[in-house]
């Protein structure tokens, strides 16, 4: 455990019960690895298991919502139907 920053590997659980194992935070990322269609790829999957190991939170990257809304390409989209 850091001696400057002691909380960071402490466990932290939010207003709402949710919580976390830790304080660390994986920033979202833009991977361009999503499927042509807009669904998550295997590749995607991937990245972010083995990211996900040691961090408390990941914040995924961007995803679009409508179908002229596409900030990158080959990214994951939610599109209401």
């Amino acid at each position: 455990m850091s001696k400057t920053q002691p909380q960071l590997f402490e466990e932290f659980t939010f207003s709402k019960g949710i919580g976390l194992r830790n304080r660390i935070v994986m920033a979202p990322m833009t991977t361009w690895s999503g499927n042509e269609d807009g669904t998550v790829s295997d590749e995607e999957v991937a990245y972010y298991h083995r990211r996900a190991k040691g961090v408390g939170l990941v914040i995924t990257g961007c995803t679009h919502v409508l179908p002229n809304g596409i900030g990158f390409a080959g990214r994951v989209r939610i599109l209401r139907r």
